[in-house]
């Protein structure tokens, strides 16, 4: 499969073009495009060790319209739907990919597998219990709120990490189970949870605080 640290460069790179454009307003560029030129080689470089050796086998791990489980699918549906004029145009290669891109993209983020379920798979099942408690889900609400009130930087930050750490899996064509190929989510998710609890813990005692002193 796909493994999460392929994603380490997209990772650098949103953190790199952040610390320019966000932290340092634009200054240095010229050693901020040398950091980005230097993760584009290593990611350059994986790609082309892919097509050496044993790892040449991974490129049929990638999830891309010309793979063989999207073709299948395709016949599949096919079989299935009524013979129609369009059935070329509704159901073919790129839109059965785009569907299951999706799925799994959104899949990550769903409220059951997370907090009620997990992942179905026997060998990652936690049976009947999601991946957090359902308390985690009222201060990761309340982390992504008190953060964006707080430091609407770092929340942008965060924010664009979430959205790329599920390709991974989103990419991988091998039917593996959600929490392996979207693991980069949960220390984000860590984060945020942990930033929730910070929120109801000590910021009602500060206010009461500045209350008190103003009163």
């Amino acid at each position: 499969s796909i493994p999460p640290t392929d994603c380490k460069s997209n990772f650098a790179i949103l953190t790199i073009f952040f610390s320019w454009y966000v932290l340092n307003n634009k200054k240095y560029t010229k050693y901020y495009l040398l950091l980005i030129t230097a993760c584009l080689l290593l990611f350059t470089y994986f790609l082309l060790s892919l097509n050496s050796g044993n790892a040449g086998k991974r490129l049929s791990e990638i999830y891309t319209p010309s793979s063989q489980t999207v073709a299948s699918k395709v016949n599949f549906e096919r079989k299935l739907s009524i013979n129609s004029p369009i059935n070329s145009l509704a159901i073919n290669k790129y839109t059965v990919f785009t569907k299951g891109f999706l799925r799994k993209y959104v899949d990550v983020f769903s409220i059951p597998f997370q907090f009620l379920t997990g992942d179905q798979d026997f060998h990652l099942s936690l049976w009947e219990h999601g991946y957090f408690y359902y308390a985690d889900l009222i201060f990761l609400l309340l982390g992504f709120y008190y953060l964006f009130r707080s430091n609407k930087k770092a929340s942008l930050l965060l924010t664009g990490l979430l959205l790329i750490a599920p390709l991974p899996l989103a990419f991988s064509a091998n039917k593996e189970g959600n929490i392996h190929g979207g693991v980069l989510i949960y220390p984000i998710f860590i984060i945020i949870i942990g930033f929730g609890i910070f929120s109801v813990i000590f910021l009602p005692k500060r206010l009461l605080f500045k209350k008190l002193l103003i009163g």
